[in-house]
């Protein structure tokens, strides 16, 4: 099946999935596949507007993509795993009423931990060695799954601050946990998670691990992007890699100074 793959959105779904719809349709795309964190992003933590206008749009725009024949998989990252298990971090939105709608939001996405392409596992952060596949993350999260969440958003790897040599599903460090120990039954991954600044195919390695996080923004320096934008598509065990006019699009300079930045 032809796939657009998506990285992290945090917070800027109404601009990215713009995106994503118009790519997805001219290169002829039947599946959608976006790598959650779908919320959360710096200094927004008060923002119940803004989360709410966030979430509103991804679940209309699944929907609407769905109307349109597009099959649209949305995988669980660790930003909301802490709305699911009611876990409010400082990265969280702070107010209480808002914190509980966008977990009754997410428990209507139909998020799931992991998905398989061709030869590829897909999940938020990948799967280090010592993690096991477990068949429930192929399937759609209900609020009788806390206990699956909270062990995936607890296993935090000691890159990433936590207490284990090796983050979850959710939580793996890119270059430092699943570079380095990347679990030996699965040697084709894509992930998100980690910040990059564009998607790199090419590699010495004998394994391909493929980080697709590239919406990000620089956390120290106002309205600055970190990463290009870039897609990845996938078709019948080929990958391309995607560009988009996300650094240069009016839309995302407006959107960062009249929403993002605003305090």
């Amino acid at each position: 099946m032809r796939t657009l793959l998506v990285g992290d959105t945090h917070l800027k779904n109404r601009i990215i999935l713009p995106i994503v719809a118009e790519k997805a349709v001219a290169l002829k795309c039947q599946q959608i596949v976006l790598l959650g964190d779908y919320v959360d992003e710096w200094h927004q933590e008060q923002k119940v507007t803004l989360y709410r206008a966030e979430m509103n749009y991804l679940l209309q725009w699944k929907q609407a993509m769905i109307q349109r024949g597009f099959k649209v998989v949305t995988l669980l990252g660790n930003h909301d795993s802490a709305y699911l298990t009611r876990t409010i971090h400082p990265y969280s939105l702070q107010i209480a009423s808002g914190f509980e709608w966008v977990r009754s939001q997410f428990l209507q996405l139909g998020l799931q931990v992991a998905l398989k392409i061709d030869d590829f596992l897909i999940t938020h952060a990948g799967l280090c060695w010592g993690n096991d596949l477990e068949t429930d993350y192929f399937r759609p999260i209900t609020a009788q799954d806390f206990r699956m969440v909270k062990m995936l958003a607890e296993r935090v790897g000691q890159a990433r601050g936590g207490r284990h040599w090796n983050g979850s599903p959710i939580w793996a460090d890119y270059e430092h946990e699943l570079l380095d120990a990347p679990n030996p039954h699965f040697l084709k991954q894509i992930v998100g998670h980690t910040p990059v600044r564009q998607i790199t195919l090419t590699s010495d390695r004998p394994d391909q691990l493929i980080d697709i996080d590239t919406f990000s923004i620089h956390g120290n320096f106002m309205n600055h992007l970190y990463g290009d934008g870039s897609l990845l598509l996938l078709d019948h065990g080929q990958l391309e890699v995607v560009a988009t006019d996300w650094t240069t699009a009016p839309a995302v300079q407006t959107y960062l100074h009249d929403e993002i930045y605003v305090h």
